[in-house]
């Protein structure tokens, strides 16, 4: 109904797959002209060497050696040394270095073909889906309800990575605050040992790992509360429920500073120990979520191209 006697948009839809497959084509090319190369630079190195040898047996051996790096059987081999003893398999391998160039550089002849087929396929599909959304029949209705699973499907893929960014700042400034906090300790143990001397630069030393810390577990604090927004967003209220209690970080901040209070500093250090871990595992556990959920994305885009494609 939709479609004309020459539909731009099959065409170029085709063109796409094709471009597709090409890809896919070259990398298997790529490898296969990386491995002739190979076998070609053994086999003339062999070459070079059995050039000093001299009589038929040694060229032979030889033979034999170079036809097993090319993978060519026992049986062809007497063959090829019953046919001519001094023939080296150098020549075949040259050949499949050559045979394999030539069929990347015909694969990269014809993706520059298709270097504009993204932007057509674009602007027709664009063209023959108004055409398709200005009519009120069952063919735009379907449509509408498979653009509309595109958008939910990519609504959902989107969450789950703002949220899973969400995650990982949260580790980094937690990461950072347990360094902070082992390089406090470091700089308390030198104080102790310290001569009394010494001591106010002892004092002094600790004072950039100190605002390093203060600023980690501020930023700490709030991506916390932008991930606990994302883990909302995505209606997780079992991680939400794991997660809130970690949020007010700072609140752990002096403790750590107090260096008298060594069971209030050590329970604030395993507090955000804690929070470490419990952000770890929920990061893991969105991160497990993504592949499916970017699984369900492509098929309703494929359903939804292949349904204004077809109309």
């Amino acid at each position: 109904m939709y479609r004309d006697a020459y539909d731009e948009l099959r065409e170029q839809g085709a063109k796409v797959r094709r471009r597709d497959e090409l890809r896919a084509r070259r990398k298997a090319a790529e490898q296969e002209l990386s491995r002739a190369r190979s076998v070609l630079e053994a086999a003339e190195r062999l070459e070079a060497k059995g050039a000093r040898d001299v009589g038929k047996p040694a060229r032979a051996r030889l033979t034999r050696v170079l036809w097993a790096v090319v993978g060519r059987t026992d049986r062809e081999l007497d063959a090829h040394v019953d046919a001519d003893a001094t023939r080296l398999p150098v020549q075949a391998a040259r050949a499949d270095a050559e045979r394999a160039s030539a069929v990347l550089d015909e694969i990269d002849d014809e993706l520059a073909r298709l270097a504009d087929v993204d932007a057509r396929y674009t602007e027709a599909f664009i063209g023959k889906t108004a055409r398709i959304l200005a009519g009120d029949d069952d063919v735009a209705t379907r449509v509408r309800a498979l653009a509309e699973d595109v958008a939910r499907a990519a609504g959902q893929l989107r969450e789950i990575d703002d949220a899973i960014a969400a995650g990982r700042w949260v580790q980094r400034h937690l990461a950072q605050t347990q360094e902070a906090i082992a390089a406090l300790d470091d700089a308390r143990s030198s104080a102790r040992t310290t001569r009394l001397g010494t001591l106010f630069t002892a004092k002094a030393k600790r004072a950039p790992d100190t605002h390093r810390l203060g600023e980690s577990l501020e930023q700490a604090q709030a991506w916390v509360e932008r991930f606990l927004a994302e883990l909302r967003h995505l209606e997780r209220d079992e991680a939400v429920d794991a997660v809130a209690p970690h949020g007010p970080l700072l609140s752990r901040y002096v403790a750590l500073l107090r260096g008298r209070s060594q069971a209030l500093g050590q329970r604030a250090r395993q507090t955000i120990d804690a929070a470490r871990a419990t952000i770890d595992e929920t990061v893991a556990a969105l991160e497990s979520e993504r592949p499916p959920a970017a699984q369900r994305h492509a098929r309703a885009r494929a359903d939804y191209r292949a349904a204004v494609e077809n109309a």
